[in-house]
């Protein structure tokens, strides 16, 4: 069955591809940064604060690494990396929002 052509469908359905198409690309630097030669030798842990300086929340460093969300929070808290706000009760809470769904 031929795919749709991008003129047939709507701006939503568009706009959810891009970002889909977007957020594999990212995920494949990621990678790639993380299997340089001079990243090879160093562990998740070494790895996790690089791709959070790239910009790349929890959800997808784990993605890149495969490891849990989880365990990338616990790291970025030992290093101090996380980012805290103050949220509209007054009490801090992290800048990493929860997601019902693992990026792909």
């Amino acid at each position: 069955m031929p795919k749709r052509s991008a003129k047939s469908q709507s701006p939503t359905r568009l706009s959810k591809d891009i970002s889909k198409s977007l957020q594999q690309i990212a995920n494949c630097l990621g990678y790639i940064v993380v299997h340089t030669s001079e990243m090879k030798d160093k562990n998740d842990a070494d790895k996790i604060p690089i791709l959070y300086n790239l910009g790349f929340d929890r959800f997808h460093i784990a993605s890149v690494l495969g490891t849990t969300p989880g365990t990338v929070s616990v790291r970025l808290s030992e290093l101090g990396l996380t980012k805290r706000r103050k949220n509209k009760e007054g009490t801090e809470s992290t800048d990493d929002k929860d997601q019902s769904e693992a990026p792909e």
